[in-house]
């Protein structure tokens, strides 16, 4: 089973407040880091990161908005160090790259650098990102990328990853009809994860079920009584939930 730290109120408000004063001391920090690391500051091990190359064009991410959260590396990354705090992030989908907003520059890790990413998006709601990195596999495959930890239980997780997806230029020039320009687009992919297994579980609808068949007429009556689709991710989130709760 997936496991990832739990996050006491405390500690959550740790983090919100880090959010609030750690980006706007930023620059202040960052440029101080340039000439000592440590002293109560990770800041200057970003230095040891390589820039973003000018060609890169990271035109499509996760998420379009720089959000302030912290990195955990995998061993070996940076010296010493295998956190970094409060700092500007975005993913790139399309090359696979971390990006971090510095006064002067783009840092980028790549996805095999990164154990997990979790940040405060735009609601203040805190999301975590983990970096499967083939430790589950579905009928049969490893799965490998970052994926968004949706429900973190006991008996069964759900977790989330957002592809991308290019629909090619369909332009007509006798008709003048169509798109003249490739589009993409991101689409999700929503995993339940037992153990090591994972079983793809997008728009599958009530065969959701099928896999927590040992509380199937429970969870039947609850969708039932509590309105639910079992196409909606929030509501299949609710489900996964549900069936944590009464399973133990």
């Amino acid at each position: 089973m997936i496991k990832i730290e739990s996050y006491s109120f405390l500690a959550f408000m740790f983090f919100l407040n880090s959010y609030l004063v750690k980006g706007q001391d930023l620059n202040r920090n960052l440029n101080l880091a340039n000439g000592m690391k440590g002293a109560g500051s990770n800041f200057g091990y970003i230095t040891q990161i390589h820039s973003k190359p000018e060609s890169t064009k990271g035109s499509v991410y996760l998420i379009d908005d720089w959000l302030i959260g912290n990195i955990y590396l995998k061993k070996g990354v940076l010296d010493n160090i295998d956190k970094l705090d409060s700092l500007p992030l975005k993913y790139d989908l399309e090359h696979g790259l971390l990006e971090i907003k510095t006064p002067t520059d783009i840092k980028v890790l790549k996805l095999d650098q990164i154990e997990r990413i979790e940040w405060l998006n735009r609601f203040f709601q805190l999301s975590k990102y983990i970096n499967i990195d083939r430790t589950v596999k579905a009928d049969g495959i490893p799965l490998t990328g970052l994926f968004e930890s949706l429900v973190e239980g006991n008996a069964v997780s759900l977790i989330l990853k957002t592809e991308l997806e290019v629909i090619k230029a369909n332009y007509n020039v006798a008709l003048d009809v169509g798109e003249k320009s490739d589009k993409i687009i991101k689409k999700e992919r929503l995993y339940l994860i037992r153990g090591s297994e994972a079983f793809e579980i997008t728009n599958t609808g009530k065969k959701i079920l099928s896999y927590l068949e040992n509380k199937k007429a429970y969870l039947q009556e609850f969708v039932k009584r509590e309105k639910l689709s079992y196409k909606k991710k929030d509501d299949i989130i609710r489900i996964i939930k549900e069936y944590n709760r009464v399973i133990l």
